[in-house]
Parts: C-alpha cells; sequence; structure tokens
C-alpha cells in the first residue's frame, strides 16, 4: 500500500500489533525498509495525537519511534497496521468527567508491565496512567508506555520497574502539583495487576 492509496482501502483490525515473530521468520527484518525517510515524521505525528487522545496507541508508536534509525520491512509492515488501526477506530475517544467536590478527589496511578515484549532486544516495557479520581469523577491526566532500560527476570521484577517508574516519575510529581492546585494534600492511589 503507497502513501497516495485513499485510506478506505486499509484493511479493519482489532489491535494495532501484529506477531513480530512471524515478520522475524518471514525474513522482514533483512530488507531495507520503504518508508524509512518518512518513518520519524509519520511516527512522531502519531505519537501527537496519541499523547492527547488515544493512551492505547503509545505502546505501538512507541516500539516504532525506537526503531526509526533502523528501519526495515518489519517496521513497514508494523506502520500500516498501526495505521490501519488508527484509521478504523477514528471514533475512539479520550473522555474524562468532574462531577465532585474537590474535597472529595483523590490521584489515582495505574502501572503494569509485560514481560520481555520487545522481540529485538527482550525488555519489557512499563506502562502508567494517572487520573483524577471520585466518586463522580474520572479524569484522565497523564499515560506513558516507556521501555524498560534493563532485561527483566521475570514478570515480578518487570512489574516492579513500573510501579518505580510511575511512583518517581508521575505520581510523586503530581501528587506535588495537585496539592498546591487544590492547597490541600490529596491522596494518591496506587493501582497495580497482582504477579502470577
Amino acid at each position: 500500500m503507497t502513501a497516495q492509496e485513499p485510506a478506505s482501502t486499509f484493511p479493519r483490525y482489532q489491535h494495532p500489533f501484529v506477531d513480530e515473530d512471524a515478520l522475524i521468520r518471514q525474513g522482514y527484518q533483512n530488507e531495507p525498509g520503504h518508508l524509512a525517510s518518512k518513518a520519524s515524521s509519520i511516527v512522531m505525528k502519531l505519537l501527537y495525537g496519541a499523547r492527547m487522545c488515544r493512551f492505547t496507541l503509545l505502546k505501538a508508536i512507541g516500539t516504532l519511534a525506537g526503531r526509526v534509525t533502523k528501519w526495515t520491512s518489519a517496521e513497514d509492515v508494523l506502520l500500516h497496521r498501526l495505521s490501519s488501526y488508527v484509521n478504523c477506530t477514528l471514533h475512539h475517544r479520550l473522555v474524562g468527567w468532574v462531577g465532585d467536590d474537590v474535597k472529595d478527589v483523590r490521584l489515582r496511578l495505574f502501572t503494569d508491565a509485560d514481560f520481555a515484549s520487545d522481540k529485538v532486544d527482550m525488555k519489557s516495557t512499563s506502562g502508567v496512567v494517572s487520573f483524577l479520581g471520585g466518586p463522580s469523577t474520572l479524569m484522565p491526566l497523564h499515560a506513558q508506555a516507556t521501555k524498560q532500560t534493563s532485561r527483566a527476570h521475570g514478570t515480578p521484577e518487570a512489574e516492579n520497574t513500573a510501579m518505580d517508574l510511575g511512583t518517581r516519575q508521575v505520581g510523586i510529581p503530581s501528587a506535588q502539583l495537585w496539592d498546591t492546585i487544590l492547597s490541600r494534600p490529596i491522596t494518591c492511589l496506587l493501582y497495580t495487576s497482582p504477579s502470577p
């Protein structure tokens, strides 16, 4: 599919991910990518949109952003899949609502990690999302998907790294900011998935 093809010819997908093991088996990693010269521009435009209103795209975009300097045909396939998914989910929106007094809201921080999801270097990815929440309030504030800097030896280690990232880089700074905005100490609740 070329860049000039109309968006209506994109296939419909339920998620933006491709089985990278299959791409490796088929030799896509050995061929230079056709979109290498335009990849950075395309990926950064997608990243801007994802950071503003499509948090669910951050993992897929982050994977591509980390490979723009070594772009192969495999990344062409991943970018096509991501673009197709975005095209068929344009109706997805980030929604938040506030219906509580400021004394009833809390900062809610959710962290999670996968284990060795990057097939190139076998590193895990940390996911963090924060909300301002209360009985009638749920306002998304921040989300990030970040590749971990070292290889985890198991899922619990990857989860602990995600909790550390969320607490240090998002939870504590957000709590300090909201303490100032609300003129009172705010409670930050940390949620994480249970380890197996």
